[in-house]
């Protein structure tokens, strides 16, 4: 006993004249859906915390990958400032961080990590920085000897 093949949805809307639908159509519709359905993804359980962003200011302590954390004299823990976000500072500087979230929660309630961006450097460091003078094809290189320093400084000859 064969079972005869129903046609596809296509197939169905052109031979009873329908047009096929547009992307944009499609897409629509399933946003409609997801708002009155949700987007199928989980929401967390507990109650979210809300971070209260602060400015504030500390030194600079960058790591070879080029990111830095911000001392910050009257805190327990320092603030973590992605590589992205150092608009330049070095280590050694005295910078104003934004603090723009926390990750974790401490024993005490207190979070374990806070994450900042720097907003501006108010004084760079007077500390010398010492490396290896490479000179190849017209340019100088000064590549740094120091863990704390990321970036090798172009020197231009003249």
């Amino acid at each position: 006993m064969s079972r005869k093949k129903r046609p596809s949805s296509r197939r169905r809307d052109r031979r009873d004249g329908g047009q096929m639908p547009d992307g944009k159509a499609v897409r629509k519709e399933m946003n409609l859906k997801k708002k009155e359905h949700g987007s199928g993804r989980r929401k967390s359980k507990g109650k979210k915390e809300h971070f209260i962003k602060e400015e504030l200011t500390g030194t600079v302590s960058m790591t070879r990958e080029g990111y830095g954390f911000v001392e910050v004299p009257d805190r327990d823990n320092d603030v973590f400032v992605p590589q992205h976000k150092m608009r330049g500072a070095l280590n050694g500087d005295i910078v104003k961080v934004l603090t723009t979230k926390a990750k974790g929660v401490g024993a005490d309630g207190k979070p374990k990590r806070i994450e900042g961006e720097i907003i501006t450097v108010l004084e760079r460091s007077s500390k010398p920085h010492i490396g290896v003078l490479q000179i190849s094809r017209g340019e100088a290189w000064l590549v740094m000897e120091s863990r704390n320093m990321p970036y090798n400084i172009s020197i231009p000859i003249k």
